[in-house]
């Protein structure tokens, strides 16, 4: 997944209290890059990529339910093809 951060600031819970913490959005570039690299050159797997730039999957349930449907169809069809392959 591509995630772009919109926020500079993370809002953290730790032993019931609630914080601020100021991320660079130099950070989330950083991640962004590194993360894309790394499944570029990733072999050992298939792997689903899902624009969620314009998506709210923790917030909104219809685009949560989009994206668990896209992973859903995909697990379903690597099994599908799985279960051939073991005949």
């Amino acid at each position: 997944m591509k995630y772009q951060r919109k926020k500079r600031f993370v809002g953290l819970t730790v032993g019931g209290r609630s914080y601020e913490v100021a991320t660079e959005n130099a950070y989330w570039e950083r991640l962004n890059k590194e993360y894309r690299e790394y499944f570029e050159a990733y072999n050992a797997s298939p792997v689903l990529k899902i624009n969620v730039d314009q998506l709210d999957f923790e917030n909104n349930p219809a685009d949560r339910d989009y994206v668990l449907s896209l992973i859903r169809n995909e697990l379903e069809a690597l099994y599908s093809i799985e279960s051939k392959l073991a005949k």
